[in-house]
């Protein structure tokens, strides 16, 4: 019998937590905030891969390694905490 073996590319990984005012997110993920054309001022933490000869939108941004907590402190109102090793 041959040896197998099972291999997990743990870069890709992802851990989320979904409370009833929390959500925590643990793992590679594209953080942005706001929309605007051209230069978005409050896209501070995802890089722009310009690798891409014609990507849409979404494609360009690549994701990083972090820790997100949301509190959800109303309706539609909330608040993010992110850390990114680095920034």
């Amino acid at each position: 019998f041959g040896e197998r073996r099972t291999q997990v590319d743990w870069l890709q990984a992802t851990w989320f937590l979904r409370g009833e005012h929390v959500d925590v997110r643990v793992g590679r993920q594209k953080v942005r905030w706001g929309k605007a054309d051209g230069i978005n001022p409050t896209d501070f933490f995802t890089p722009i891969d310009f690798t891409l000869p014609l990507p849409l939108e979404e494609d360009r941004y690549e994701a990083v390694p972090a820790i997100r907590t949301d509190l959800h402190v109303g309706e539609t109102d909330s608040l993010s905490l992110v850390a990114v090793r680095g920034f």
